[in-house]
């Protein structure tokens, strides 16, 4: 993987981070049902605002975003889009095999117009596309010495966005110049946060 197809940036709130997953949705339209899904693969540990970014995506694509919910215990959750494409939120964190996957129909959405977004993805990596984006979200140490719910939600959030081929590699330059040029946060190129 080269230096290229990798960047990090830095979000200091949930409402940043929403704006910066709209701009991945709205670089990623152009792309979406030329042949198939384009998959998102979001990790980090549990609260670290993996379906908040979905939250974004989908305000991205022209859904509701504050519709969508953690698809924790429906395993997927599908969001239809007025314009045509569709967003598919998947959660992988209680399956137990990849054969659990071909039961929810994986292979299907796989071959949908549709972003899937796929929270613990990572868990099964083989199922993967070998083309897709990899959004990795760890909160920052708290500002405030409290460990109320609502102060760890208010955590800085460092991303680290990785592209394992050509069109994840496309959207990943794409978006890094939406966020530049919307002036939504400063990112860093290469390996460095």
């Amino acid at each position: 993987m080269n230096e290229n197809s990798r960047f990090s940036f830095h979000s200091h709130s949930p409402d940043q981070t929403a704006r910066c997953a709209q701009a991945l949705a709205r670089v990623c339209v152009p792309a979406l049902g030329a042949g198939g899904a384009f998959v998102v693969n979001l990790v980090g540990e549990l609260g670290a605002g993996k379906t908040h970014f979905v939250k974004g995506l989908a305000s991205g694509l022209g859904l509701e975003g504050e519709s969508v919910t953690s698809p924790t215990f429906a395993i997927v959750n599908e969001y239809g889009a007025h314009a045509g494409a569709g967003l598919v939120h998947l959660d992988f964190y209680r399956l137990e095999s990849e054969a659990a996957l071909e039961e929810v129909g994986f292979l299907d959405l796989l071959a949908m117009p549709a972003m899937l977004a796929i929270e613990w993805g990572d868990r099964f990596p083989r199922s993967l596309p070998i083309d897709h984006l990899t959004v990795e979200i760890s909160p920052q140490v708290a500002i405030a010495d409290s460990a109320d719910d609502e102060t760890l939600d208010l955590r800085p959030r460092h991303l680290l966005v990785r592209a394992s081929g050509a069109q994840s590699q496309k959207t990943l330059e794409a978006w890094r110049a939406s966020l530049r040029d919307n002036d939504l946060t400063q990112t860093t190129d290469g390996d460095s946060p």
